[in-house]
């Protein structure tokens, strides 16, 4: 019924309350703990024992009705809820059959939006909690696959140098080939040239063979016409 709907309702932010979550609706310090924070349960007698309970049926109407619950809603740290929250709410909450948006929302249309609220904080809890390792996994392996590119690209640099000095060291070693090259083209024209120079001296001996034997005949006659 409507009643247990809401009762449903009051206890999930009662709830809420005793944890801490809702803290950000009324108390922008974060740091204080759950007790020392402004909203706390109303102490009322047990309509059984009439000894004085806790009851969050106050607060939790002047939470549904503060114009910032919405807001605090959509900026919920769903990525760190305690899990002491998660372990209530899956124990006393979430198994009872009444807790669904459809039935709750015969209560309130507020009603409704807090179940959904909650069951779409539950499901992302679930889900965060087999991403999160994957996600580790991811972050480990950029990580390592920065690391690996960085060290890739001080190879390519060390690369890239050796080549220059490689480049470098062909244009000298080419250099030097021309020059070599230049060299022999002059010492093998020298030696042509050199070859040149002997035969002709060769020549002249043979033209100083002749002259001295025509020496020696022109001699030969002026004696015996003296």
């Amino acid at each position: 019924n409507s009643n247990h709907n809401l009762d449903h309702i009051t206890y999930l932010i009662g709830l809420l309350i005793e944890t801490g979550c809702t803290g950000p609706l009324w108390q922008p310090d974060l740091t204080l703990s759950p007790t020392q924070r402004d909203v706390k349960p109303d102490r009322v007698p047990d309509p059984g024992t009439g000894r004085m309970i806790d009851d969050y049926w106050g607060p939790s109407k002047r939470i549904l009705g503060d114009l910032k619950f919405l807001e605090s809603l959509v900026q919920f740290d769903k990525d760190h809820i305690p899990i002491r929250v998660i372990k209530q709410l899956e124990e006393k909450i979430l198994p009872d059959e009444n807790f669904d948006p459809d039935k709750v929302k015969t209560a309130s249309s507020a009603a409704e939006g807090l179940c959904k609220w909650v069951l779409a904080i539950c499901k992302y809890d679930k889900v965060a909690k087999v991403i999160a390792p994957k996600r580790e996994a991811l972050e480990k392996a950029q990580t390592e696959f920065s690391v690996a590119m960085a060290a890739l690209e001080i190879k390519r640099a060390q690369l890239r140098e050796v080549e220059e000095k490689l480049s470098k060291l062909e244009a000298v070693l080419e250099e030097n080939k021309r020059r070599y090259a230049n060299l022999q083209a002059e010492v093998d024209e020298n030696t042509k040239q050199l070859q040149r120079a002997e035969e002709l001296i060769g020549g002249l001996g043979g033209e100083r063979e002749r002259w001295d034997t025509t020496a020696k005949s022109l001699g030969a006659r002026y004696f015996t016409l003296t």
